[in-house]
């Protein structure tokens, strides 16, 4: 089955470190909370990358019709 939701997807992870949580070490809690910062980082980064392309086509101007 594959979800397709990301918001449904989102709160499945969040259900399943939740329950993890209870039973981790704080060590662990840690590493978990760092990844999921770093992973939300990227995801933002790349995000914005697509909203505005690096590249904008100029139009150059023909100097001859001067």
């Amino acid at each position: 089955m594959m979800i397709r939701s990301n918001a449904l997807r989102a709160g499945l992870v969040l259900l399943a470190l939740l329950a993890g949580l209870l039973t981790a070490s704080p060590m662990v809690v840690t590493g978990i909370l760092t990844a999921l910062g770093l992973a939300g980082a990227v995801a933002l980064a790349g995000a914005r990358a697509q909203q505005a392309p690096a590249l904008v086509p100029v139009r150059v101007r023909d100097r001859r019709r001067r």
